[in-house]
């Protein structure tokens, strides 16, 4: 998948300006008011869906961190394994005992 977390901020920027954009004065103005506002509810869940992912796999690695767990489910580690504590702690080790 090639979306990251900055091009979700991205989509969402676009879809304001959309909504910026929008000319009262033109012809078909409230459909398309209507038609954008949708999209952008729609977009909004979806958005909030992967956010709320991301803080899951967050909230994994830091609990492994604190527990010793010296691997995640693929799932939650991205198939990362065994799961690097750089992410938490800028340090490129792993949470097996590596010095």
């Amino acid at each position: 998948m090639k979306n990251k977390a900055i091009d979700v901020h991205e989509h969402l920027m676009v879809q304001l300006e959309r909504l910026n954009e929008l000319d009262p004065k033109e012809s078909g103005f409230k459909e398309e008011l209507d038609h954008e506002i949708r999209r952008s509810e729609a977009m909004t869940k979806v958005a909030m869906t992967i956010v709320a992912n991301g803080r899951m796999v967050i909230d994994a690695f830091k609990m492994a961190k604190e527990t010793g767990l010296p691997m995640l489910p693929d799932m939650l580690a991205s198939g990362v394994q065994p799961a690097p504590t750089k992410l938490l702690t800028g340090k490129k080790r792993y949470y097996e005992d590596e010095d």
